[in-house]
This record gives C-alpha cells, structure tokens and sequence, in this order.
C-alpha cells in the first residue's frame, strides 16, 4: 500500500467516530416523533421515513419497519400510505438482493398507485422495477420501465436523481459511456452543492466508473475518493462499500495490488454489514484474484467459498426459477397493458375517424345549405335584376314619350310664337293708322282753336280801331 492510500484511510478512521452514522440524528428525531404519535396515518409515514434512512446503515431493521409500515396501512386502510411503503420495502429487498422479492413488491406499489392516481409513487415504482432489471442484466426492459416513469407529465424532483443516475447506470452497463456520462452529470449537477447525501455517494461512484472506464483514471479516483468521504459524512455503509470496491478494483488495474487488496478486505467488510450480497459478492470474488497472485491459496479458497456461496443466494437455481416465472407474469401483463393501450388508441383512432366524418358531413350540409342559400339568393337577384331592367326599359319609353311631348309641346309654342310674331306687324300698321288718325283731328282741333284765337284778336282790333 502506497502512503498516500494509508494516509487516506488514517484520515477516514480519525473522522469515522464523529462522522460515521450522519444519518442517525435524523432517525433518532424520527424514532421520538413515533413514540408521541397514535397509530394513526401519521405514524405509518414515520414509519416509511425511518426506514429509508436504515436502509444505508441497518438494512435488516429497514426492512423490518417498512413491513411494519406496511402491515398499518392496510389495518388503517391508507391507501396512498400502502402504496410508498411498498416501494421502500421493495427498495430494501433489492439492496439486500433479495430481486424476486423485491420485484413482486414494486409491482404491486405500481399497480396500487395507478389505481389511486399516485403519480410520485408511480413514479418511485417505475424506477425501482427498472432498477432490478437493470441488475438482472436486461436493459432495454429496465430502460423501457425509466421511460414510462419519464413520460409522467406530473415533475417531482424527488425521483429526478433517482432516474437520472439510475439510466446513467443501465447505459453504463450498455457500454454506452456517452449516454451515460451526460445522465450521470446531470444528476451530479443537482447534488454537487448539497452535501449529506446518500445520493451523492452513489452518483460520485457511477461517474468514477465511467471515467475509469474511459481511461480516465485520476478524474475516477477523484470521484471515489469524494463518494467514499461523502459517505463517512452521511454513515452510508452500503455506498461506502461500492466505492471501496471500486477503489480496489481500479488501484488492481494501475498494478497496485496492495493497494488493492486493502480497499477490497474494506469493502467486504462493509457490506456484510450492510448486507449488500451484491457488493460481497464483487469484493470476496476480486480478493480471489487478488490473494491467488500474491500466492495465498487459503485466503483465496476461503474467499472463493464465500463467492459461491453469494452466487448461490443472490442468482441460485431456485431464485433463478421464481424469477423467470415472475417474469413471465409480468411480461404477460405487460402485454395485456400493452393490448389493452393498442386497443384504447384504436377507439380513440375510431372515435376520431368518427368525429372527423361527423365534421366533414357537418360541413358538407352546412355547404350544401349554403349553396342553396345561394343559388335562391342568386335567383332572388336574377328577377329583381329583371324588374329593374323591365322598370328601366319602362322608364327609358316614358321618358321617350315625354321628350317626344316636350318637344311637340315646344313645337307648338314655337309655331304660335311665329304666328305672333307674324300677327305684330299687322298690329303695328293698325295701331298707327289709329295713332295717325288721333293725331291729324288733334292737329285740326289745334289749328281751329289758332285760327279762333287769331279771327278772335283781328276782330278786337278792328273794333279798336
């Protein structure tokens, strides 16, 4: 072991009493908040938090206290309450590796989700059934189940890391380190800044294996190495354990087999004390390997012992067998989901062949009556526009008929004008003959007065005289 792998592990054990269990401060203030409430709604959710907060520490006691959360829902009839306890359960099976078990209680928490419309619980169950099939090594059905979570419109950040982390680990598994890595730093986004996480730890790890896997062998141990801190912090042994594992498996890889062999005894040890078989069964089968080259054979049979032993509990014949038959349930069902989603699209296709008929015949009398409408508004228009031709050609005659009178008419005037002004002349030579007459007897008059006045005179001066 090189110095700074011891200088790293005396770091760890000097923190480890203070550190460790970060978590039992929160379960301790669950614990006293359980002895003061009734069996009532309320205690079976402390119930479900105190047991996901086990599940990383003392995995046996969270799987007592999730049935127990269980067992109450359904003497209390929480539905919605039975539905989250499910999932932990199940959650807690699966960390144990007990898969059949924790698969048939998942689907269960999902089947009683969607029947009370739980979008957040089915959003839980969709993940952690894809979780158990990604384990078992069918990854396009595990990645099916984290699309059906994905495609549920309701956003919960809560399942958000969960999801995240938890494809970037399928498609790790796919060897498809692309994908991976852009999920994976994704989820590291939204826990970079939030220590105390048991996420965190399990996030760190999985872009650890994905950059060593990539080549990237200081940027993984950097990752491990925040993971395993991170889980000192929060008393994570499952997540310590996984790390650890990691750790080993990487310094064996750079040839540094002491090292190795350090960190894989460590991680052994933590989980069997998280009874993680899983991460067991990956350390005892590395320290085979590890104690066979340094020429150990005991240590190597002894380890290779408890290997079996792990394969036999976590994949052995009878499991093997319960879960091909589960499986077989569960795909069946699965295509009667599926059926059952064809044939519901087909009536919705149907009803909307249907309604879009209905539209098309709609708007075909709705055209049709307006045609009609206006093939009679044209015919209206047709014979008013007759009357008014008619009524024109009337007025056009009459207006002729009167051009024609006014024009006799002002013949007429014309003609009597003309004999007028041919009867004048006539009128003048009478008038003057009358005029001319008046004047010559006034003229006389006139001259006989004189002719009077002047004998008259003549007279008078004879007499004189």
């Amino acid at each position: 072991m090189n110095r700074n792998s011891l200088s790293a592990y005396f770091f760890l054990l000097l923190f480890a009493s203070t550190l460790s269990f970060g978590q039992k401060p929160e379960a301790d203030s669950i614990k006293k908040l359980l002895a003061q409430n009734p069996s009532d709604t309320s205690r079976v959710l402390l119930l479900i938090r105190l047991s996901n907060a086990y599940n990383f520490y003392l995995p046996d006691s969270a799987i007592i206290l999730a049935q127990e959360a269980v067992q109450a829902t359904q003497r209390l009839h929480f539905v919605r309450g039975e539905a989250r306890a499910l999932n932990v359960l199940g959650s807690a099976l699966r960390l144990q590796g007990e898969l059949p078990q924790s698969l048939e209680t998942c689907i269960k928490a999902l089947q009683i989700s969607r029947t009370i419309h739980d979008r957040e619980s089915e959003a839980r169950s969709l993940i952690f059934i894809g979780v158990v099939y990604s384990q078992l090594g069918e990854f396009r059905l595990a990645l099916s189940y984290f699309q059906q979570a994905r495609e549920i419109p309701e956003h919960f950040r809560q399942t958000d890391i969960p999801f995240l982390t938890n494809i970037g680990n399928t498609y790790e598994r796919m060897n498809r380190l692309d994908s991976a890595l852009y999920f994976e730093k994704q989820a590291y986004a939204m826990l970079k800044d939030l220590h105390g996480s048991t996420l965190l730890s399990l996030v760190m790890t999985s872009l650890g294996i994905i950059e060593a896997r990539l080549g990237n062998t200081s940027v993984a141990l950097g990752y491990y190495r925040g993971a395993l801190e991170n889980s000192y912090i929060t008393g994570d042994l499952l997540n310590r354990g996984r790390v650890q594992y990691r750790i080993a498996e990487l310094y064996n890889q750079l040839h540094q087999p002491d090292s190795s062999l350090f960190y894989a005894r460590l991680s052994f040890v933590n989980s069997q004390r998280a009874s993680s078989q899983l991460s067991q069964l990956n350390a005892s089968n590395l320290l085979v390997k590890l104690y066979e080259a340094k020429g150990n054979p005991d240590s190597a049979f002894h380890y290779q012992q408890i290997t079996m032993a792990s394969k036999d509990s976590l994949f052995g014949p009878e499991k093997f067998q319960r879960l091909q038959m589960f499986a077989l349930t569960e795909q069946q069902r699965q295509q009667e989901i599926l059926q059952t989603q064809e044939d519901f699209k087909n009536k919705i296709k149907l009803y909307a062949l249907l309604a879009v008929l209905g539209v098309f015949l709609l708007l075909a009398i709705m055209l049709y009556r307006n045609n009609r409408q206006k093939q009679k508004a044209n015919a209206l228009l047709h014979y008013q526009k007759n009357e008014i031709q008619n009524t024109l050609t009337k007025l056009k005659s009459t207006q002729s008929q009167l051009i024609q009178s006014e024009k006799m008419a002002s013949l007429g005037e014309l003609t009597a004008g003309i004999a007028h002004e041919i009867q004048n002349p006539l009128n003048f030579v009478n008038n003057f003959s009358e005029i001319s007459v008046e004047l010559l007897s006034e003229l006389k008059e006139d001259t006989m007065t004189k002719l009077s006045e002047q004998d008259q005179l003549h007279a008078e001066s004879i007499l004189k005289d």
